[in-house]
């Protein structure tokens, strides 16, 4: 495993290497606290856009409600309509 891990550069320790980790960990914190400063500037804006995607979603779903329901009263209707053709027939044969 030594010999894979060097290979590899898992164990390398150069400085060089050092120094990229420190840069990369620099860079994520530097990138957070810009996030964490921004973010409440970012959401005022955007609280707008969620609430009209919210909006529609709801309009949305009440139209397949609405739309659910007739088709319910629709096949309810059908049904009833066969099982009174089914009923009729019987009583004629």
């Amino acid at each position: 495993m030594g010999d894979e891990a060097k290979d590899n550069g898992i164990l390398d320790k150069t400085p060089a290497n050092s120094h990229h980790t420190r840069n990369v960990f620099f860079l994520g914190a530097a990138s957070g606290l810009v996030v964490a400063f921004f973010a409440p500037l970012f959401s005022k804006q955007l609280r707008p856009v969620a609430r009209g995607v919210v909006k529609s979603a709801i309009k949305v779903g009440q139209q397949v409600q609405r739309t659910a329901v007739g088709l319910k009263e629709e096949f309810e209707d059908i049904a009833a309509e066969a099982k009174a053709e089914i009923d009729q027939e019987q009583g004629q044969g």
